[in-house]
């Protein structure tokens, strides 16, 4: 939760980036922070929160290409839908906190980019999301899930190639359509995913805007909706560790997922503000269809 005194920090923050035009130009930078939690629609369960800090890095730039690298921390919270029974009878999925570090360099053109990513990841309760999860739970006055035979603690690695093209559209609500595939391959899940993105305002192209994951339009409001079709093979969080099994508790996965998003992104000079609504279909069998909100704050410098 926001105190006080950080608020009134970034509120002034704001104030004087909108003040100072000198901050609208040649930014280089950019380092945000992102909440995912299904709290904000009432539930608390599969994928129910967590954490990135993100840093992007403008490398090379010209009137047709950018060149960008970024790196990012991330702590993700799994619960199955009944968290505070002790018998794993009732869970229709395993608990599962992972630790997240991740490198990415994206080549970005006018209307197509290629990007590419390497995570080492640590999951069990050596990542401390168990501890962070329960503590939350007491700090509201609620029962403590249970976090009971989560995955044990393992090393993972993950590679990960993303192709997006990009085209104008003659219909009016739509001013872009993004065509995005994925491929991502290691110990920790591997999956091919494919899907379409519309974008409702913005008009440059996909160069002109610093940091891939929050595409804006200069300065503004941008809005977009994605629906995403994704074949996931394996998946640690539910299935335990490809090549050492050693999970008390697993399940299996449904290998066909749709997912759907709807974002709006703010920019005022150096200031971006996204906020998203996602929707996940089950991932096991006996799952439920699952929802959540992210938040993300970035700074350009």
């Amino acid at each position: 939760m926001i105190s006080k005194r950080n608020l009134i920090f970034i509120l002034g923050f704001m104030a004087f980036q909108a003040g100072n035009g000198l901050f609208a130009q040649d930014f280089r930078h950019q380092v945000a922070i992102q909440h995912d939690n299904d709290l904000y629609l009432l539930i608390d369960q599969y994928y129910t929160a967590a954490t990135h800090i993100r840093y992007d890095r403008l490398l090379d730039v010209d009137t047709t290409q950018i060149n960008q690298w970024h790196f990012k921390i991330s702590q993700e919270l799994y619960t199955p839908y009944l968290s505070t029974p002790e018998d794993t009878i009732f869970y229709d999925r395993p608990f599962a906190g992972l630790l997240r570090f991740q490198s990415g360099y994206q080549i970005i053109k006018p209307r197509e980019a290629w990007l590419f990513g390497v995570d080492y990841a640590l999951v069990g309760s050596q990542t401390k999301a168990g501890d962070v999860h329960k503590f939350y739970h007491r700090l509201i006055d609620e029962q403590a899930p249970a976090w009971r035979n989560e995955m044990p603690n393992k090393h993972h690695l993950n590679i990960s190639v993303e192709r997006w093209d990009e085209f104008d559209t003659s219909f009016p609500p739509i001013k872009k359509l993004r065509w995005e595939n994925k491929i991502a391959l290691g110990t920790l899940e591997t999956y091919a995913q494919t899907g379409l993105n519309l974008d409702f305002t913005r008009l440059v192209g996909l160069n002109k805007s610093l940091a891939s994951g929050s595409l804006a339009s200069d300065e503004g409001f941008n809005f977009n909706t994605g629906l995403y079709y994704r074949y996931q093979l394996y998946d640690s969080t539910i299935e335990g560790h490809l090549l050492n099994q050693q999970a008390v508790f697993k399940k299996s996965i449904v290998h066909h997922i749709l997912m759907w998003q709807l974002s709006a992104i703010y920019q005022l000079n150096a200031f971006r503000l996204k906020l998203a609504y996602h929707q996940i279909s089950k991932k096991n069998i006996n799952m439920r269809k699952h929802a959540f909100v992210s938040l993300k704050i970035g700074f350009l410098f």
